[in-house]
């Protein structure tokens, strides 16, 4: 069965609606100054250098959070394929 192109541009449009957002608020974050613009203005990467490096609270969370989705996908398949 083939798809109708309404389709393909529907699931198009789909995908952009929701990777917008993750765009936008990655490219505000570029900002040199303390306030989140867009577009925005004098670009760095101060502010992950900030969140992954200098401050251990964050890299201890984004380590955990790494850890548990791992393991929860981990489960989810072992899980899943005996179902299957």
């Amino acid at each position: 069965m083939r798809l109708h192109w309404s389709a393909h541009l529907f699931m198009a449009l789909s995908g952009l609606m929701l990777a917008l957002p993750i765009f936008v608020v990655s490219a505000a974050a570029l900002n040199g100054g303390r306030s989140m613009l867009f577009p925005p203005e004098d670009p760095t990467l101060a502010r992950f250098g900030e969140f992954f490096v200098s401050q251990p609270v964050w890299v201890n969370a984004l380590a955990n959070s790494t850890v548990i989705a791992v393991l929860s996908a981990v489960l989810a398949v072992l899980c899943a394929w005996p179902l299957a």
